[in-house]
């Protein structure tokens, strides 16, 4: 792209090369190398892709802090009016949660919300999932605890209608984790069979960094007393 002078080029490598190295559980090596990816871009796809990024990551919670404090300040209250703001606001709904960090929710909810039955999509450079999905997980944040379960079992469903197997093992590996954390017996049970769902497909088509997340949820299912 960069060869016949399109402006956008390195931030549409940005964005496939960032959702691919996070599949492939691979983001650290990306983020470590390759931060002018990143930072010499003004968009606020560029940044909040590296917010996403640092935030799935791990290990790096202050500077996903700092990165996401960023994002708040620089570009939420501009979601509605950006080209890819929708899905700007479903990777920042994402961060959110993986933060504990609620301050934004209630303003990605509105962007969210008229897609709650529909799959969010960057133009047409990539897909990120059922718009349901990131409503689940800003309902957790918020804990909006009537509104979680509804919101994931939409996703779960759109998944399968969709037969769309990577989406399917996040919202199982989520879901399963907010089952098994609410305690019932009931919960426990459908937590562990979602569990072994997600990191079965997940490491079937090579998204390691979601049957990490299964099976690390497997994990304390194993070692939880009965």
């Amino acid at each position: 792209g960069q060869r016949i002078r399109i402006a956008g080029a390195p931030e549409l490598f940005a964005t496939q090369i960032t959702i691919l190295r996070r599949e492939q559980g691979r983001l650290e090596e990306l983020l470590a190398a390759n931060t002018t990816l990143y930072r010499h871009h003004p968009s606020p796809s560029a940044r909040i892709l590296h917010v996403w990024g640092v935030a799935e990551i791990g290990g790096r919670e202050e500077e996903a802090r700092v990165r996401l404090a960023e994002a708040i300040e620089a570009d939420v209250a501009s979601l509605p009016l950006q080209a890819t703001g929708v899905a700007n606001a479903a990777l920042l709904a994402r961060a959110a949660f993986l933060l504990c960090d609620a301050r934004p929710a209630a303003a990605l909810r509105a962007v969210l919300l008229p897609h709650r039955d529909r799959v969010v999509l960057r133009g047409t450079v990539a897909a990120h999932g059922p718009g349901a999905y990131f409503l689940a997980l800003l309902a957790w944040t918020e804990a909006r605890d009537a509104e979680v379960q509804p919101l994931f079992e939409a996703a779960l469903d759109h998944c399968r209608s969709m037969r769309a197997s990577l989406w399917r093992a996040h919202v199982e590996s989520d879901f399963a984790r907010w089952l098994w954390q609410r305690g019932s017996e009931v919960d426990r049970v459908r937590a562990r069979r979602l569990a072994t769902r997600a990191a079965r497909s997940a490491t079937s088509i090579g998204a390691r960094a979601v049957a990490r997340s299964a099976e690390s949820l497997l994990g304390e299912i194993g070692a939880a007393p009965r």
